[in-house]
């Protein structure tokens, strides 16, 4: 939680330079669609179901691996250099859960317990960004916050179904390239991470990568 206060404080300290009137030279709006990698959250659980008479173990055991990520950036030009953002950013994770039922039977064999349920999270942000330059190529930094929800989906299959919503805050940097008056190619890598609290397993962090053309008007 304190590094989303801290976060949030710092977002806070840079808006009021970010909405100064904007110049001709920084006004417009910038719609970028996106798509990416995202890293393995590292979530994990253990669970140890009610067995059958037959069976002497029933453990099931779960983690997750890296994923994609998709969405959209709504940005609107402040001042130049400055622009308010609002993040959409839906991420997907593969949870891979595995066991194998042990059997006290001779005639019964060991039954091996292996599927694949969905991990996924979902961000909702507002936030600055700051890019540096006047060329074709400019970096910018971004920092955004607001609230994430992480839902865990097996079809009722395990108690461990769930969604817990949270603080999020992201920040992230990387470059945008003209491609036109109208058109950029935006490369970024961000940070994100969400206060589900302990009795929800604690923090969400993790990080992506992601692309997206750009659209000015």
């Amino acid at each position: 939680m304190r590094r989303g206060v801290l976060l949030s404080c710092l977002l806070l300290t840079a808006l009021p330079t970010a909405l100064a009137p904007a110049s001709a030279a920084g006004a417009g709006v910038e719609l970028t669609p996106f798509v990416g990698y995202s890293s393995d959250p590292g979530y994990s659980f253990r669970q140890e179901p009610a067995c059958l008479a037959i069976f002497a173990d029933c453990t099931v055991r779960g983690e997750t691996s890296d994923g994609s990520a998709f969405g959209l950036i709504l940005g609107v030009g402040l001042r130049p250099g400055w622009q308010l953002e609002l993040l959409a950013n839906r991420q997907q994770f593969d949870l891979d859960a595995r066991g194998r039922f042990v059997s006290v039977s001779p005639g019964f064999p060991d039954v091996v317990f292996n599927e694949v349920y969905d991990y996924d999270v979902t961000h909702l942000q507002v936030g600055a960004s700051r890019s540096f330059g006047a060329g074709t190529v400019r970096p910018f930094l971004g920092a955004a916050v607001g609230a994430g929800r992480v839902e865990i989906d097996s079809g009722d299959r395990l108690p461990e179904d769930a969604s817990d919503d949270g603080l999020s805050a992201s920040l992230g940097g990387g470059v945008k390239v003209d491609l036109s008056a109208r058109l950029a190619l935006r490369v970024e890598g961000r940070a994100w991470w969400v206060d589900l609290g302990q009795e929800a397993g604690g923090d969400y962090a993790q990080v992506d990568a992601a692309a997206g053309l750009a659209f000015r008007w």
